[in-house]
């Protein structure tokens, strides 16, 4: 049965934030590899014009959605109320999200650059490594202030970094 209890020590965003790099690093060597794995497939020849598929419209309307998202639920990361942990564990999920619809947009980029055996069809790629970049980044500063509010409140006369309840 479900508890809905994680191994993750959410108060130590120092923690979080290692977890969240892995996770990052992980995605984006996914997305890599699998471009170096379209890049050593042998080539057929490729369309005339690989923007005039039938699917690269779709792909990239999907795709730029798909970062779009992303970028929404990064942009709210910063502004979670709660403690410590509940702020922690919030943007960790919401890093999470963001990579998963940037890598999404990414491989479907990829996929489209596999059918057409081209690589002028690359926007949707490219918008989704925009995407994983930002995501990361975002998450990397949102990260980084926590883990310095957490530091402070240590510092603080008998202190611990999960038990204030304030919103800072």
């Amino acid at each position: 049965m479900r508890t809905g209890r994680t191994p993750i020590d959410y108060a130590d965003p120092r923690a979080v934030r290692g977890l969240a790099r892995i996770i990052a690093f992980a995605i984006v060597g996914g997305a890599l590899a699998f471009a170096l794995v379209i890049t050593i497939l042998p080539r057929e020849p490729a369309f005339e014009n690989p923007q005039e598929h039938p699917l690269h419209t779709p792909f990239v309307i999907v795709a730029a959605a798909f970062v779009f998202i992303a970028t929404a639920i990064g942009m709210r990361m910063h502004g979670y109320r709660g403690t410590l942990a509940e702020r922690t564990r919030r943007t960790f999920q919401a890093q999470i999200a963001g990579l998963a619809l940037s890598e999404a947009a990414t491989l479907l980029g990829l996929v489209l650059v596999l059918i057409t055996h081209s690589w002028d069809a690359i926007l949707p790629a490219a918008l989704g490594s925009a995407g994983l970049a930002t995501c990361a980044v975002r998450g990397e500063v949102r990260f980084g202030s926590l883990v310095e509010e957490a530091a402070a409140r240590q510092d603080e006369p008998g202190g611990y970094a999960g038990d204030h309840g304030d919103t800072a």
